[in-house]
């Protein structure tokens, strides 16, 4: 596992940012367990069932850690998640090609305080009666790509005659394959540079219980460790 933490502070807006990546190896790493966990505990709480979604919406379709990623696997929209591999009869035989994307899209700006999103599935070869939050659990899949994206939302002042404007202040990414996961979380508008990011929506502590229930990787201690 390497990782890397970079906090300062800065004027606009005021406070500290963080720059925090991770990447776990291809030993660390089991999908299949840690996407149910993730598509349990986020994606189902925050994304699928909830509507309209307020303040969050899934990463900027051009956001990606990975710059390499084929075409046939890049988001065609902004995404809160996807899952990509084969479903095979066998371990043995090559299996049909599958692709599911939950992506987000903008409805509303809410009195100019909240940005209101809902979710849509976009299935590729996928049956449609499979719930989303089942696809780790199915022994039949193959699963070989995995991302995560969320985008929070602050509203800031920014003059009197503009007033209060939402904006992205804290961004969560995740792409995992076989071999490795990989982990980007940046924040701005921090109050202390202790602070953890990702509060909103207990997105930290989701994470957090994903990654050591199943990958046995202690983001917090990790992150804290990195802390001048």
């Amino acid at each position: 596992m390497n990782s890397s933490l970079v906090t300062k502070c800065a004027y606009l807006p005021l406070g500290y940012r963080c720059e925090y990546r991770a990447t776990l190896t291809s030993k660390e790493v089991y999908l299949p367990d840690f996407i149910d966990s993730t598509l349990r505990s986020l994606v189902e709480c925050l994304v699928l069932k909830t509507s309209p979604i307020v303040n969050l919406k899934g990463r900027d379709q051009r956001n990606l850690i990975d710059p390499n990623i084929p075409a046939t696997l890049l988001p065609s929209a902004d995404e809160f998640c996807f899952i990509g591999g084969e479903i095979t009869s066998s371990p043995k035989t090559p299996g049909q090609e599958f692709a599911v994307a939950v992506n987000s899209k903008f409805i509303a700006n809410e009195k100019s305080h909240h940005m209101l999103h809902v979710c849509e599935i976009e299935r590729r070869s996928f049956p449609a009666d499979i719930k989303i939050e089942d696809i780790g659990r199915l022994p039949a899949l193959h699963i070989k790509h995995f991302r995560l994206g969320f985008d929070i939302f602050e509203s800031r002042f920014l003059s009197s005659l503009i007033g209060l404007i939402p904006t992205v202040s804290q961004t969560l990414l995740v792409e995992a394959t076989e071999q490795s996961c990989e982990i980007s979380i940046s924040a701005e508008g921090l109050k202390k540079r202790q602070e953890l990011p990702l509060q909103r929506h207990e997105i930290w502590d989701r994470l957090r219980n994903a990654l050591l229930d199943t990958l046995h990787f202690d983001i917090e201690a990790d992150y804290r460790s990195k802390l001048p």
